[in-house]
């Protein structure tokens, strides 16, 4: 492994914010706390992997939550990254959750330095119906036909070493991964660029290699109160090796 990393990536997922909540209430405080870890470790940008926020008994109370632990991301100074989870687009849609921060699209990708990244959105009804505005089932997800061929698509363009991100698992079966893991996976080994995945979604710290790619799942920065939090500061290196350095219940890995 070199010594100076390329990229440096700071990762959370699932905060599951939702105000005067006993359980959930504490997520503001967490992701400040990451917040400044990631700007102390100057990462290049940041990424939350999915659930943002959790479900509201109304649209006001989700939009609500939203723009609340929104101001508390744009704490970190570098540039932000959304995945759609499923709480995040219960009853907001896709559009709306956008227009309240600073995500740009549902799935795109981007590069920097040697390296490219990739941003999915796995949240699709097995019948091809996006979630949000009431259309969530959390249990059914999917990467619709159009989004699959975009991502074979962008692979196909790159020479780069890339790495994707994700919510709901490509190494599980359903409720937890995609209902076409496999599909994807399979267009990832095609490219023959993928190092890594991370996603979130299950709750659990979690590695598994599949031809060559690591796939980790990261622990939720959401729990009881009193366990404290999780995130991670991602080192890539151009060695194609990284480094994930896990704060709290995450795990660090090393490859």
């Amino acid at each position: 492994m070199n010594s100076n990393p390329s990229v440096r990536i700071g990762l959370i997922t699932d905060l599951h914010f939702a105000e005067n909540h006993e359980r959930f209430s504490t997520s503001n405080a967490k992701l400040a706390e990451a917040a400044s870890a990631f700007n102390v470790q100057s990462v290049d940008f940041a990424v939350e992997l999915g659930d943002l926020i959790n479900s509201g008994n109304s649209f006001e109370t989700e939009l609500s939550y939203l723009i609340d632990i929104e101001k508390t991301f744009a704490q970190c100074q570098a540039p932000r990254h959304y995945v759609f989870g499923n709480h995040c687009v219960e009853r907001l849609t896709k559009q709306q959750f956008i227009e309240h921060t600073a995500a740009t699209a549902p799935h795109y990708s981007f590069d920097v330095a040697s390296f490219h990244f990739i941003v999915l959105d796995g949240c699709y009804r097995s019948d091809g119906t996006p979630y949000g505005g009431g259309e969530h089932e959390w249990e059914d997800s999917m990467i619709p036909d159009d989004e699959l061929a975009w991502l074979a698509s962008d692979l196909a363009t790159t020479s780069s070493k890339t790495i994707v991100f994700t919510h709901q698992r490509l190494d599980d079966d359903p409720p937890y991964g995609l209902r076409n893991a496999q599909a994807v996976r399979d267009a990832l080994d095609d490219s023959g660029q993928v190092i890594a995945v991370f996603q979130g979604h299950a709750h659990v710290n979690d590695h598994n290699e599949i031809n060559d790619t690591h796939y980790i799942t990261l622990a939720p920065a959401v729990a009881n109160p009193d366990e404290g939090t999780a995130f991670g500061i991602l080192d890539l290196y151009d060695d194609r090796s990284l480094s994930l350095k896990g704060h709290g219940r995450q795990n660090t890995i090393q490859t």
